[in-house]
């Protein structure tokens, strides 16, 4: 199961804590000839946006620089590794220091600290002599490199580690609420869950962005708040509280996920079925044991399992897609990766087979392509299944900013949308 808070639960324990743990309006002149119609057509959301790289890692023998999209050279190799653009900026390592480029080639930030992370927004985490902190673009710190552990920037604010105990900055590098905290999750509608040692036993509460404990410490454990709701889990069953601490829904659950589209998918007896906020069964208890990767609703479908078997039903529990397949992936790009008989193929969200069942694995689209393996092969394919980059790499990563990860003879590289190879 569990959500949210088993990835972005941050411990930095004492050594008796333990974890328990993304229309338009105007106006027609008048015109009497030819009178103006109303336009009711809604603009669909594009499937998804082609974004063409400024720069491209490229790899010459064992030394990485990197070049445009013709291949001409911006960046002479001489770096032990470059990792593609994010945000406009790339990282590169010489020896063991890291540093970063922009998008016109230009080092930015030598390589001196000893691991750096992608720019979210205009901040990176950054780790020099074993404490991390924030810089900005032009290698500004921001937020002082002392802590302990920083975790990713959350409605403004990060959680900091400081021995032992955390606390929360914003983008100036203030400390906004105090480090006397044994865990903390990031913030989400206002709250962040923080924890403490109660008696030798790990409990936990929600703070606002003042530093204010407004839920007490009560929990076992917690999720962030979602739709106005947070997951808490007290004497062995989970139960929904409301922001103001209020229980909305007791704890009667085994297991438990968000709210989602104004269902959750909760746990009775070993079996799966869907609440409204007001605690009325919507869905029937009788699906399978679920997993990370379908506990919420999304574009009013959800992925289920029933006797081995997965499919999709909608908020009504209607069977959307056929409840057939042996595996299968969420929806990206209006198609899902699906397995039956051990062959992989895409769906479309009524259950149309949109790419022949015949690979060996498939993965997600990304940016308008899905890598999928033939033969032993990894190579990629767009949504009417045609194949654009062919079938000759060990291992790939999907696209992301207009350039994938592939490896080849054993040694990595990277690929453009057209399958061009910058090494």
């Amino acid at each position: 199961m569990m959500s949210k808070i088993r990835k972005a639960f941050i411990c930095i324990l004492v050594a008796s804590f333990a974890c328990t743990l993304t229309a338009e309006n105007g106006f027609a002149q008048k015109n009497t000839k030819n009178p103006a119609k109303k336009d009711t057509t809604k603009k669909k959301k594009p499937l998804f946006v082609v974004i063409k790289p400024s720069l491209i890692p490229f790899r010459k023998d064992s030394l990485w620089g990197y070049a445009d999209t013709n291949k001409r050279l911006r960046v002479k190799p001489q770096y032990s590794e470059a990792l593609p653009l994010v945000g406009g900026m790339g990282r590169i390592r010489k020896g063991k220091k890291w540093g970063f480029v922009n998008k016109q080639g230009r080092v930015t930030i030598p390589p001196r600290y000893d691991r750096v992370n992608d720019f979210k927004g205009n901040v990176a985490m950054v780790e020099s002599n074993l404490k991390w902190g924030f810089i900005d673009k032009r290698g500004k710190v921001v937020v002082p490199i002392k802590y302990d552990f920083v975790y990713d920037f959350s409605e403004g604010l990060a959680a900091i580690g400081l021995n032992g105990k955390l606390g929360f900055v914003n983008k100036r590098g203030q400390l906004v609420v105090p480090t006397v905290y044994d865990g903390a999750s990031s913030f989400n509608e206002g709250l962040a869950a923080v924890g403490k040692i109660v008696n030798d036993q790990a409990k936990m509460g929600f703070v606002d962005k003042r530093g204010k404990l407004v839920i007490g410490f009560k929990y076992e454990n917690v999720y962030d708040f979602n739709e106005g709701l947070a997951l808490v889990y007290h004497n062995g069953k989970w139960g929904y509280i409301n922001k103001k601490g209020v229980v909305v829904i007791p704890m009667q659950f085994e297991l438990a996920y968000d709210f989602s589209e104004g269902l959750a998918k909760v746990n009775k007896n070993g079996k799966w079925g869907f609440i409204n906020k007001k605690n009325r069964e919507v869905i029937p208890y009788k699906y399978d044991e679920s997993s990370h990767s379908y506990g919420t609703f999304k574009d009013g479908i959800i992925r289920v399992r029933l006797n081995g078997r997965e499919g999709w039903i909608d908020r009504r529990g209607r069977e959307m897609v056929a409840l057939k397949y042996r595996d299968a992936n969420d929806f990206s790009e209006e198609l899902a990766a699906v397995n039956y008989n051990g062959k992989w193929g895409y769906v479309n969200k009524v259950g149309r087979v949109r790419i022949p069942l015949k690979y060996d694995k498939a993965q997600n689209f990304s940016e308008g392509l899905a890598a999928v393996r033939y033969r032993g092969k990894w190579g990629f394919v767009n949504h009417r299944g045609k194949v654009i980059i062919p079938f000759k790499y060990s291992r790939v990563k999907s696209f992301k900013e207009g350039v994938a990860e592939i490896n080849i003879g054993g040694k990595k590289g990277f690929i453009d949308r057209k399958g061009k190879q910058y090494f």
